[in-house]
Formats: structure tokens, sequence, C-alpha cells
């Protein structure tokens, strides 16, 4: 019975945003009703630990409101410039192939915009792209979102795993999730090709003809990516992007793994930009240098709340820093006030929806957690909502469950809310190493957000489409699939390394 009433919340918001389809603020506000009835009526909490949850939780999403805010506003910017016509039309520029150009757009493109970004930003700036200059709006969606998926693991200058993983976020655990990711990574551009292979209904030839230049990309993409990570958390997505570019150009330039018979999607040129190659460069290389200079200069304060909990007020935040340099970019290109306060303004509409949505999860989550201080003597609602995943199959449990949070939820970040105090729980009492099950509920998390119906309808708004939902989760989800098969075989295989 308490196993049943654990998991209510959780079955509410699965039932109301799944079946039901309701708005997501109005979801979530019932979930913490009815997670507050629980906590107070059944489990008999302390009742100053519902406020001090509901203040945690608050700041949790502050912080990621900030890196939301100054995530977007890089961006926008960026745009307001030109510069990411300019990445546009490069990457472009680089093969007529069209085949290429997907791995270019969706995959190597679409990994710098979520590792600076994130928050489905990715698929909304490369499904337009992808339409304009000819593929099928709804294998642009599908592909957009599939090419957008391991990179998610560190998107957002690092917020899965900071916000996400919290006080779990090891390095260890840090390093496993990369080293996982990495080898993910040598997939995505293969899938990637199998998608635009069936959807042309090609021949093996037209796959195997390309297929060196996909495993190049994901290669390329995976060893920076692995190595950055020990830099910092905010790190591998961009950086491994950034060289993966890098490698593609000079591959390009040699004239080697490209596919030897040109296939060609395109049907318009894309128009030559103002800013060139170093107003490219300029922007990352100052974020990436501040990035790293604030890491190592801003510390982190403890702040105690009330009830016996406490918040990390971490000085460095993302957010900060990509305002930071979006203040320099401004001074540098001399940027009128008017664009200014637009590129601010537009950025801010996008905060409140995400941020109230975090902001009820993160609290009921930290209700969840805190409910084991109660008058019955009793675990935590966590522990009985998540009792049933403590068994031999957790490492092909977890990536699903992983997953699955992140199609319910729309966001990686609010799956490693959601599910990584759990998994690691379960996986202690397994015996399983805790690293390697977090770095699978991660992993797992980056697959199901390409088919999260909030990243969906975003996508889908940018390619100018309505009501094609199903048809793009049809294309999409046997890739999906794909992608967990090689996550759950991954985990098994290290499993079975550190057991030997």
């Amino acid at each position: 019975m308490l196993t049943l009433l654990a998991i209510l919340p959780i079955v509410v918001l699965i039932v109301d945003l799944v079946i039901f389809r309701r708005n997501i603020l109005i979801t979530v506000a019932v979930v913490a009703v009815v997670a507050i009835g629980i906590a107070l009526g059944v489990w008999r909490i302390t009742p100053l630990l519902v406020p001090a949850s509901f203040v945690k939780g608050a700041l949790v999403a502050l912080d990621i409101c900030i890196i939301i805010l100054g995530a977007l506003i890089f961006l926008n910017l960026l745009r307001s410039l030109g510069v990411i016509k300019a990445i546009e039309y490069h990457l472009g520029r680089i093969s007529a192939d069209s085949r290429v150009q997907l791995i270019l757009l969706a995959w190597l493109f679409g990994s710098l915009l979520e590792g600076s970004a994130g928050f489905g930003t990715p698929a909304v700036i490369v499904v337009p792209l992808l339409v304009y200059i000819g593929y099928p709006p709804v294998f642009s969606v599908a592909a957009a979102l599939m090419g957008n998926s391991v990179n998610a693991v560190f998107g957002a200058v690092g917020t899965p795993v900071r916000i996400g993983f919290g006080a779990l976020a090891t390095p260890q655990v840090v390093q496993m999730s990369a080293a996982m990711g990495a080898i993910v990574c040598v997939f995505v551009p293969v899938i990637l090709l199998g998608m635009m292979t069936a959807r042309l209904r090609e021949d093996r030839h037209f796959f195997l003809d390309a297929l060196p230049f996909a495993l190049f990309s994901g290669v390329a993409m995976g060893v920076p990516y692995y190595f950055a990570s020990f830099i910092g958390i905010e790190f591998p997505s961009i950086v491994g992007s950034l060289v993966a570019m890098g490698l593609v150009l000079v591959a390009r330039r040699l004239g080697v793994l490209m596919p030897r018979r040109v296939h060609s999607i395109t049907e318009r040129a894309l128009e030559a930009p103002e800013r060139g190659v170093v107003d490219i460069v300029v922007p990352y290389a100052l974020l990436l240098a501040c990035l790293v200079a604030a890491r190592y200069v801003l510390p982190s304060i403890p702040l105690p709340l009330f009830a016996g909990l406490e918040h990390s007020l971490n000085l460095f935040n993302p957010g900060l820093v990509l305002l930071f340099v979006s203040g320099l970019l401004m001074l540098r290109y001399r940027v009128s006030g008017t664009v200014a306060r637009e590129v601010a303004g537009e950025s801010a509409k996008s905060l409140l929806r995400p941020g109230l949505t975090i902001f009820f999860i993160v609290a009921v989550m930290q209700l969840m957690i805190n409910s084991g201080e109660n008058a019955r003597g009793i675990d935590s609602m966590l522990f009985y909502a998540f009792a049933n995943i403590r068994n031999a199959a957790l490492p092909v449990v977890s990536p699903l469950l992983g997953a699955f949070g992140a199609f319910v939820t729309g966001s990686v970040t609010v799956s490693n809310l959601t599910f990584a105090a759990a998994q690691a729980s379960a996986a202690e009492a397994v015996g399983y190493p805790i690293v390697l099950i977090l770095a699978l509920q991660i992993i797992g998390a980056a697959g199901g957000n390409t088919i999260s119906l909030p990243n969906i309808m975003a996508a889908q708004a940018a390619g100018d489409m309505k009501g094609r939902e199903n048809e793009i989760l049809r294309t999409i989800l046997p890739w999906v699939g794909a992608y967990l098969v090689v996550a759950i075989a991954l985990g098994l295989v290290a499993l079975w390394v550190v057991g030997g």
C-alpha cells in the first residue's frame, strides 16, 4: 500500500501529461498538492519540511533559470549578429553530399548548440535549415531530434549533470558518463545515416558509401568529448563538436573519408553570410576561456535553510558566464540598446514556463527524499516508489527509466532530478557500482529526450508543421530503440568488466 501511495505523484504526472495531455504547469501543481497530502497525511512528516523542500526547490530552479537565461541570450545575440547563419552556411558548404550535410548539421552543429544552450534549442534551429535545403519536413524533425541525443548528457553547459545529479555528480560519475557517452557518440551519426537510407529507400551501397565519414564524425566528436570532461562538465559537448568540425574540415580538404559518389538533395543554395569564420570562432573561444577561468576562481558557499536542509550556493553558474560573455560581445560588435533589449526580452519570455515546471518537480522530489524524517519511523517516499527496481535487471532498467523520465518531462535535467537519487539507492542496495548506474540513467535520459512531446512540438513548430506528432514519433521511435539497445549493451559490458 505504501508503495502505491509513494508512486501516486509520479503516476498523476504521467497520466496527466501522456493520456490527458493537460497543461504541464497545471499538472505539476496538482502533483505537488498530491505529494504534500501524502507526505503529511500518510508519512506524517515534520510539517516544516514542506516549506523547506519548496524553498530548496525554488533555489535550484533559480540556478537553472539563470543558466537558461544566459544560454538563450547568448544564442539569440549570435543569431542577431548573423553568427548562427554563418555557421550554417560554412557547414553546408563543406560538402554537396546530402549525407555529409545531414551529419554536419543535425549531429555536429546540433551538438554545439546543445552544449552552449540546450533546452530544445538545437532542433528549433536545425529543423528549418534542413527543410530549407530540401530535406522532407518530418524527416528533418526526426533527424534533428536524433542528432540532439547523447550530447544532451552535458548539454546547456553541463546543466543535466550539475543540477540533475547535484551532490551525486562526483568526478567518477562524470568520467563514467563521459566515457559511455563518447562510445555512444560513434553510433549516433551511423543511426542518422541509417535513418536517411531508410527514408529515401536506398540500398546498402548508399549507406556503406558514407559509413566511413559517419564513423569518423562520431570518433572525432567522442574523443575530445571524453577528455574535455576532465576540464569540467561544461565542456564535453562544446569542445567535442568544435574539434570535430575542425577535423571534418581537414578531412574534406584532404579528400579522405568522404563518400565516393555525391548524393545531392539540395534544392536551394545557402546565401553567403556577412560574418566570416573569425566571427564564428571568437564567441565560442571567449566562452570557453571564461568558463575555464570562472570554474577555478568562483567558489561554492553552503547556505543553511531550515528544518535541517541546506543549499549549495554555487557562485560559478554557467549562466552568469554566458551573460558576461554576451555583454562583452555586445561591446565588441557595438550592439545598439534596442537590439540588446530585444534579445533580452525574447530570451526572458522563455523562462517562466520551464522555471515554474522545474520548481514544482524539484520541490516534489525534495519532499519525497526528505519524507524519511517522519513520525512513523519508516523509509522515505522515494525509497518506496522505486523499491522494485532494486534487482539484478537494474543495468537494463536504468537507461529505460532515464529515457522514460525525459520522454514524460521533456528534459534530461528533470529526468535526473526525478530518478537519479532512486537509481543510486537501488544500485547500492543491489551491489552494483553507483557510478555505472547513474551513467546509464543520464545516457538513457539523453535518448528519451529525443522523443519527448515538448521537444517534438517545438521542433515541428520551427519547421512550420502542425499535427504531425504521431508521424514524427513513428519515424524516430525505432532509432531511439537502437540507441537504447547500444546504451544497455555498453552498461552490461561495463558491468562485466568491473565484475571481472
